[in-house]
């Protein structure tokens, strides 16, 4: 019996020490995996990961492995320059884990007076959707996200990130301030090019854009526009202080899709289609241009949000060309008149282009039934 007991003790002390040796116990597991940036899918070194108690930094290959962690459910984090800070759970069981940590880069990147939203899984940037305010007002929480006006401006925006989603666009807001800038539109064009820095999405410093405005940042929205036709593939002016203009380079204006939205008891910028002086003749001569008086409103910021997005998206497919070239400004396709519907701005009937009989200094100039449809129903 005593023998017995004596070899069970010996046999008891031989597993004890190779269990030290192997550098666990009955409690403990080791964790291994790699740390990787989400959208490159490219190896992310020195980025310290934490596990319970424990912290090691990846390697040049952005693995990583922690020993004699206890077991159960354990808190991991994962932190490393340039990136979002990643936290999460881990289940360690007894013997060899797998982890492995994708890290997304920021979403959202600031420059006084501007704010841009990236999101995290596109892969190329074909356009940058401008949201300008009005005088007073800061578009920038519309690109945080933390819009604090009503339900209304919450559904909106959600139904502008959908959309930027599905066609791979930034989202770019601004505060009033930058209007008081000397040269507005180069402070505008400057921070893209900062933010294509620090998004590393160098297409941000070239890309086309999409600027909507509304009262002052309407008339902003406009001169951007025709100031840089050759990278607008539309413009949406929401109750814009807009000017007669001259001097204008008409021919490659006329190429820009335009939208003149105003409100029927503004006072604030009137009530009538803007720029008439060069409105009705430039439709004339097949400017890509559209106007409507909204029944019932005034001044106030309530822009339809559905039929605007409606309308951007017959831009954005008719306009962006499919391949982009690195470190350019892309060529945008050119929208034929032809190719559009008309909407007479007198008795709102809509024809395709080809079946249309009327005046076409009198009518808006629509991409397709869909937005001439929501044309019709928003300012009949």
């Amino acid at each position: 019996m005593k023998s017995t007991q004596k070899f069970l003790a010996i046999w008891f002390v031989i597993m004890g020490f190779a269990a030290c040796e192997s550098g666990e116990d009955a409690g403990t597991g080791n964790i291994s995996g790699i740390v990787s940036a989400a959208r490159e899918q490219s190896p992310v070194a020195d980025a310290e990961v934490t596990i319970g108690s424990q912290s090691t930094n990846s390697a040049a290959d952005g693995s990583f492995e922690i020993s004699n962690v206890p077991t159960g459910l354990t808190p991991i984090r994962a932190e490393a320059s340039g990136f979002v800070p990643y936290s999460g759970n881990v289940q360690i069981q007894k013997g060899q884990n797998n982890h492995n940590i994708s890290l997304e880069k920021p979403s959202i990147y600031e420059r006084d007076p501007f704010t841009i939203y990236v999101p995290p899984r596109i892969e190329e940037v074909r356009g940058v959707l401008l949201f300008l305010t009005g005088g007073g007002g800061d578009g920038r929480p519309w690109i945080r996200g933390d819009i604090t006006d009503s339900f209304e401006a919450s559904a909106a925006r959600q139904l502008i990130i959908e959309f930027i989603e599905i066609y791979s666009l930034a989202f770019m807001g601004n505060d009033a301030a930058h209007y008081a800038d000397f040269f507005p539109h180069q402070t505008l064009l400057s921070a893209l090019e900062d933010f294509a820095v620090a998004s590393d999405h160098p297409e941000l410093a070239h890309a086309p854009l999409l600027p909507i405005g509304y009262s002052v940042g309407g008339r902003f929205a406009v001169n951007l526009a025709f100031l840089h036709p050759e990278r607008t593939i539309g413009v949406y002016s929401y109750k814009g202080v807009i000017y007669n203009l001259s001097d204008q380079d008409w021919e490659s204006i006329r190429k820009i899709p335009v939208f003149l939205h105003m409100g029927e008891f503004d006072t604030e910028v009137g009530s009538t289609i803007p720029i008439p002086e060069q409105f009705a003749p430039n439709r004339e001569e097949g400017a890509l241009w559209a106007a409507g008086i909204e029944k019932g409103v005034g001044h106030e910021f309530e822009p339809p949000m559905e039929f605007i997005t409606t309308w951007m998206e017959g831009l954005i497919i008719s306009r962006i060309p499919d391949v982009m070239t690195p470190g350019t400004i892309p060529v945008l396709n050119v929208i034929a008149e032809e190719s559009g519907w008309l909407g007479d701005l007198n008795t709102f009937e809509i024809k395709p282009y080809a079946e249309f009989q009327g005046d076409p200094a009198s009518t808006s100039w629509l991409p397709n039934e869909e937005t001439s449809q929501g044309w019709r129903s928003i300012f009949q």
